[in-house]
């Protein structure tokens, strides 16, 4: 996934709070956000108030998106979205938010994932198909 996918996939899923995003997906929006940023902070250089007023239009359009995607993020490791108030302490921006963010995600299913066609949850499945593979071995040892 390259910046503009990323831009899109997470502006894409605006109020979207559930599911995964990749690492890729997350730094690269993340990337993005902060030249954005750099701009605004060049405008605001050479024009205070249209680089506030930019600001302010900025902030809140991106506020929720970036929530999402955090939220999201933090699914895709197998945490919850509610860890993210680990950022209201100081040492939560470092440990542990920093490095779940930098770590790969879940391999295959985890409980973010949608619901499989049987409205069973996803990680249920996957128990269930490791039990039935136990009983077949068990099986063809007999």
């Amino acid at each position: 996934m390259n910046m503009v996918q990323a831009v899109k996939s997470v502006l894409g899923n605006y109020f979207n709070f559930q599911g995964r995003a990749s690492r890729s997906e997350f730094w690269w929006f993340s990337l993005a956000n902060f030249i954005l940023n750099l701009i605004i902070v060049f405008v605001h250089f050479f024009s205070p108030i249209s680089g506030l007023v930019l600001n302010i239009i900025v902030s809140l359009g991106l506020i929720i998106p970036s929530l999402a995607v955090i939220v999201r993020r933090l699914h895709d490791v197998d945490k919850s979205g509610w860890n993210y108030l680990w950022a209201l302490t100081g040492i939560g921006l470092i440990f542990p938010l920093l490095i779940w963010y930098t770590r790969a995600g879940t391999e295959g299913r985890n409980r973010f994932d949608p619901p499989l066609a049987d409205g069973k949850p996803s990680w249920e499945d996957d128990a269930d198909h490791e039990a039935e593979d136990e009983t077949d071995d068990e099986d063809e040892s007999v």
